[in-house]
This record gives C-alpha cells, sequence and structure tokens, in this order.
C-alpha cells in the first residue's frame, strides 16, 4: 500500500481509532463496478486534499463547528492497510479486544457483516446488546438470497445480540416489494428520503437518540446520498440525502454510537472530480471527531 489516509498518525498498539479498508465486491450484483478500488482512492485524494503542509508544519481541513475540542489532529488514528475479506472477522475482533475503534472503507455492503460479526461476538461475551444506524438508499432486506449487499441488514438481524427492533435504515427511498415486508415484520425504525422534507434535521437527530441502545454502530452507503452529491456509487439513485444533511446526521449519530463504523459503497470510476471520494474523507473525519469515546464499551 503506498498511501495512509492522512488522518494516519499512531501505532496500532496506541491508537484509538483503527482505519482499515477492504477492497472487495465479490458481494455485489451491481451492473456498475468499482468499490474495490474505493479504500485507496480514498486514501489518495485525502492526500491531495484534505491536508496542508505549511513551512514543514501540517495542518487539516477541520469540522465546520470551530471547535478546539474536536480536532483530527488529537485523536491517535492508524491506518492499518487493507484486509481481505474472509479476514475482517478475525481482525475486527482483535482491534476491538484491545480497545481499538473500528473503521472500515469498502468494497461492497456485505462487508459490514463481516465487522459486525466480530462485534456481534465481543458483544456476547460482554453480555450487551447493540444497535445498528444504517445510511443506505436500499433496505438492504432481501430474504429471498442472502450473504450479499441487498440482504446486509437482514442477514445481520440475525445476530443474537443486535436488537434490530432498536435500530434504525435512514435515507430509504428504493424498497423492493419483497424487502417492504420484511421490514414491516422486523419492527426496524425508518428514516426515509421525503422525512427530510418533512421533519426537520434536528428532529430526525432526537429520533435516531430516542430509538437506539447506549451500543450503537454506524453503518453508511454513500449511495444515500443523492447522486448530485455522489455520483461516484454503483447504485444511484434519485431523491437522495445532500452532502450537508448526511454529514450533520453521520455527525450525531458518531455522537452516540461507540462501536465503531463503515463507509461504503463509493465508485471511484463513476465519480467525478472526485466528489464522492472526498465526502467520504469528509465522512470519516467528522465522524472521528464527535464519536463518543467515553462510551467505548470495549475497554
Amino acid at each position: 500500500m503506498k498511501n495512509k489516509i492522512c488522518f494516519h498518525n499512531s501505532s496500532l498498539s496506541e491508537a484509538q481509532f483503527v482505519i482499515f479498508g477492504v477492497p472487495d465486491e465479490t458481494g455485489s450484483d451491481a451492473k456498475r463496478k468499482g468499490t474495490k478500488l474505493a479504500p485507496n482512492t480514498v486514501r489518495e485524494i485525502s492526500n491531495k486534499f484534505e491536508k496542508i503542509k505549511r513551512k514543514n508544519n501540517l495542518s487539516f481541513f477541520e469540522s465546520p463547528d470551530f471547535s478546539e475540542k474536536k480536532l483530527i489532529e488529537n485523536l491517535k488514528v492508524n491506518d492499518f492497510g487493507d484486509i481481505k475479506k474472509q479476514n475482517v472477522k478475525k481482525n475486527v475482533y482483535n482491534f476491538i479486544k484491545h480497545k481499538k475503534i473500528p473503521v472500515t472503507i469498502g468494497g461492497d455492503h456485505s462487508i459490514s457483516y463481516e465487522t459486525l460479526s466480530a462485534i456481534n461476538k465481543r458483544m456476547k461475551e460482554l453480555n450487551q446488546k447493540f444497535s445498528l444506524i444504517y445510511f443506505d438508499a436500499h433496505p438492504d432486506f432481501i430474504s429471498s438470497h442472502t450473504h450479499y449487499y441487498g440482504s446486509v441488514v437482514y442477514d445481520l438481524s440475525k445476530l443474537e445480540m443486535l436488537d434490530i427492533k432498536k435500530s434504525i435504515l435512514i435515507g430509504i427511498r428504493d424498497p423492493e416489494k419483497e424487502e417492504i415486508s420484511n421490514v414491516k415484520k422486523s419492527g426496524i425504525k425508518l428514516i426515509t428520503s421525503f422525512d427530510f422534507k418533512i421533519k426537520t434535521i434536528k428532529q430526525l437527530s432526537t429520533f435516531i437518540r430516542k430509538n437506539i441502545l447506549r451500543n450503537a454502530y454506524i453503518s453508511i452507503d454513500v449511495d444515500v446520498a443523492d447522486p448530485a452529491f455522489a455520483p461516484g456509487v454503483n447504485v444511484p439513485s434519485p431523491g437522495g440525502l445532500s452532502s450537508l444533511e448526511l454529514l450533520f446526521l453521520a455527525r450525531a449519530s458518531a455522537e452516540i454510537a461507540n462501536l465503531g463504523f463503515d463507509v461504503m459503497e463509493i465508485s471511484p470510476p463513476y465519480d467525478l472530480n472526485n466528489i464522492t471520494s472526498l465526502l467520504g474523507i469528509k465522512l470519516i473525519q467528522e465522524m472521528i471527531v464527535s464519536f463518543n469515546l467515553k462510551n467505548n464499551i470495549y475497554k
């Protein structure tokens, strides 16, 4: 691996956050391809556009709230490199056993199942249930064909320690008939893309806070954003979130989550001037600086 993400500043042993890529899209049936290229593209773009070297001093573009408490350079971040999909569960379990917060860059969304399988194992050892905050244009609740990118939430609903009724799908707008039935049966909460026109962002943030458990994981398929803001995805869907809406809710979710997060389904071959990769980098940064480290159950 030539590049590490620009936020890399710590050894694995010292790190609070461990970022790793999974350059794999074997779980995708999309007509478009390219998500396997995302991890290294995101790293390359981060080094080109998100850091500044001035008189031998390194600086970053920081969070827009002007909080000196939320500086990325004040947190310990390790870029572990890339991991093969079949090795994700083993590696993530090792990270969290050593009190690290895992941050995954995909790859297709089926990779999230591997990460959350490791978290489920650890939560079972701790006898703690957890919630899922899932950003996606699609419910990913297919049950007739499992263990691929269209069945991720259905597959995850079978994990023993995940409380699906205390989990939320955000930005949904392209459900299939089968998924509508499965979502209703599961009891999972919904924030559709239409809700962003009916309610304020603060109301939606409050809804998230009130409907998840103390322990929560965030998973983001970047196609939750409208293609105007994120054209570089494999399954684009009109009518999505703006980049600002996505960043705000991702930050709000990170303030209450404590188990880790992922950013998935960026497809560099379909991007325009790298704006989707830049959105992915910004999501990673904003969630890291907003993350609820005080509630780190892995300690």
